[in-house]
């Protein structure tokens, strides 16, 4: 539930004082912390922090509300804790992805395993897709969205989920009778990852004179 993910956040925050760390410890920017601290403060109508030259203080509604989101969250795993009573799954799962595959993938991928064993806990990573297969092999996610290579390495269960168009896109419009030759042109590439390998025919894409399809990637 959104509101709980707010409390939690919230209550790291009174924990460590420090907007940076909070940020880095729960995988979120400083400006998302920012805005879940003022849309909980609009929601009680109170200010619950100060930010002095020293760092963050607890404000009196602050220390309300603190204690308030502990006793909602206890209560909430309380209540999930008995209704899954029969459930004997339960633990830890660690989600890397990128920011667009979070908004657009893992709802509906999580979904069902929240539903079905509701004593699991999931924390989401965000980073560069590129990174996704190395933070597998180091053990630093259990499960990673990110575009399938080539080869995928024999310590890895694979799942093709969707296929998505690379596309390459240029500021200025190619005439629709012209072959845009990539050489040409100069473009930013990510340092690594499967768009730095992309291979094949780079044709116009119908509807769009400015954006031109590379390859098709598999996610």
């Amino acid at each position: 539930m959104q509101d709980h993910d707010q409390y939690r956040l919230f209550l790291h925050l009174t924990e460590t004082l420090s907007f940076t760390r909070t940020a880095a410890d729960r995988h979120v920017s400083p400006a998302t912390l920012s805005r879940t601290v003022q849309r909980l403060e609009a929601a009680t109508g109170h200010r619950l922090l100060d930010r002095g030259p020293h760092g963050v203080y607890l404000t009196t509604h602050g220390r309300a509300f603190r204690q308030y989101a502990a006793e909602a969250l206890d209560l909430w795993a309380r209540y999930r804790g008995d209704g899954a009573a029969d459930d004997d799954l339960s633990g830890h799962l660690r989600v890397f992805a990128s920011v667009t595959a979070c908004h657009t993938l893992l709802p509906d991928l999580l979904t069902p395993l929240r539903d079905a064993h509701p004593r699991v806990s999931i924390s989401s990573r965000t980073g560069d897709a590129a990174a996704a297969l190395a933070l597998l092999d180091q053990g630093e996610a259990d499960l990673a969205v990110a575009a399938l290579p080539a080869r995928i390495p024999a310590t890895v269960l694979a799942r093709q989920i969707t296929q998505t168009p690379l596309v390459l896109v240029q500021a200025s419009p190619v005439p629709a009778d012209e072959e845009f030759t990539a050489a040409a042109e100069p473009f930013v590439l990510p340092r690594q990852g499967l768009v730095r390998a992309a291979r094949g025919p780079v044709v116009p894409r119908p509807g769009y004179p400015s954006a031109h399809r590379c390859r098709d990637r598999r996610s």
